[in-house]
């Protein structure tokens, strides 16, 4: 689809126009990459509460 479909789907305020959905239970985040010009440091995996092993 051309990158103004999204502005124009946006606008219409329609639902039914976009693609279908999946239900929220059961999904999360894994991991969010950004590419290497941004330098974006790593973030340790796990809990932020728990000390690195």
């Amino acid at each position: 689809k051309p990158i103004e479909w999204l502005a124009e789907l946006l606008a219409s305020r329609d639902r039914t126009l976009a693609a279908a959905t999946a239900k929220a239970g059961g999904l999360y985040l894994v991991e969010v990459d950004y590419p290497e010009p941004y330098a974006i440091p790593q973030v340790a995996l796990g809990p932020l509460f728990l000390p690195p092993t």
